[in-house]
């Protein structure tokens, strides 16, 4: 008891020293109760939910949805279409800083972007590919030739052959399905009157907020 008393006292003195260094400007703080811990900081790495909200708290994006889902410029001052439609050109817009200060330049977008991770387009790592009977998705589909189509795309070099491997992938995956979108859904929320921006998602995105009082 005599520790738990010096705990809360100790807390309690942290507590007023917060207080006291509290700028006169006062803010609100919006607390949220998520639906599980956060085991992975890197929302490109995984699909998980609780990530990707993560993610959109201290990453910023080059384009984002409004309300209406319209896709609109974030980062970007503009960008242009290659003639051939195979290739973009990006121009930030200025002012952009990282959180000690530093601007963001386009050397660091293109360190971000060409950084080695997760490519939900590629017939290896994509899960929805996955045939590979009981180390599958849920439902263990189970598809011989469309794993070894799988595994010749991950050795092969050539570039060419590759896209070719790639194009046979997505043909038997739709002659064989192992994968069904069922939709999207919308999952139910609850907030005070007071707070306002929230976007109906089907899942919570908690980005441009406000609250009033």
């Amino acid at each position: 008891m005599h520790v738990l008393r010096k705990g809360i006292l100790a807390a309690a003195f942290a507590a007023g020293l917060a207080v006291a260094a509290t700028p006169a400007l006062a803010q609100t703080t919006l607390r949220a109760v998520m639906h599980s811990d956060l085991k992975i900081l890197d929302p490109i790495w995984t699909t998980a939910y609780i990530v990707r909200n993560h993610g959109y708290m201290i990453y910023d994006t080059l384009l984002a949805q409004d309300e209406k889902g319209d896709i609109k410029l974030q980062m970007l001052e503009k960008y242009e279409t290659a003639p051939d439609n195979k290739s973009y050109t990006f121009t930030l817009r200025d002012g952009l800083l990282w959180h000690d200060g530093q601007p963001v330049t386009s050397e660091d977008c293109n360190a971000l972007t060409a950084w080695v991770a997760a490519d939900v387009m590629n017939p290896v790592s994509t899960a929805y590919l996955n045939a590979d009977c009981d180390k599958a998705l849920f439902g263990w589909p189970c598809d011989a030739e469309l794993e070894k189509l799988r595994d010749d795309f991950a050795r092969e070099a050539d570039p060419a052959k590759q896209k070719a491997i790639a194009e046979a992938v997505q043909l038997r995956a739709i002659e064989v399905t192992p994968e069904i979108p069922l939709g999207e859904y919308i999952q139910p929320v609850a907030m005070r009157k007071n707070i306002t921006g929230f976007v109906i998602a089907p899942v919570p995105v908690f980005w441009n907020l406000e609250v009033t009082k």
